[in-house]
């Protein structure tokens, strides 16, 4: 007991306070954030790689003018960097609000993209393809 008047009710005062402090103590989520941007260029599309401590959700909007990821995790600093490419202006990696991110590719010409995320280690992937990709049978809806 660790009641030292022996009541009983003291102790588990304790274990109610040491609970509440420790849980105020342990964060309530991970927040992701972003280490690296890279990128890398092939004949047929240009390759941004975000690599990620923890994985993250995003949302993908944009234009005919630019391509516009909206991420919900951090970036230490914004990134900027342009390219000597035939589609792709610059790409703008930078903080939005306290725990998210916005990475914006700004476009020569329209251009299709395709967005994946990885795992071990976590990273968003954005291809942005200088040429028109055909969509499959599987890919079209079915008209009736």
């Amino acid at each position: 007991m660790l009641c030292y008047h022996k009541c009983g009710k003291c102790s588990c005062r304790f274990f109610l306070v040491l609970i509440f402090v420790v849980t105020i103590l342990l964060p309530v989520s991970v927040q992701a954030r972003i280490t690296d941007m890279r990128t890398g260029s092939g004949p047929t599309r240009m390759r941004i790689v975000l690599d990620m401590d923890e994985p993250a959700k995003f949302k993908d909007s944009g234009d005919s003018g630019k391509i516009v990821l909206d991420l919900g995790t951090s970036v230490k600093k914004n990134i900027l960097r342009k390219l000597n490419d035939a589609s792709i202006t610059d790409i703008n990696l930078e903080k939005s609000g306290k725990n998210s991110s916005r990475l914006t590719v700004r476009l020569k010409k329209p251009a299709q993209h395709k967005v994946i995320v990885l795992k071990n280690p976590h990273r968003i992937v954005l291809d942005v393809y200088r040429i028109e990709i055909v969509k499959t049978s599987r890919d079209r809806k079915s008209v009736v």
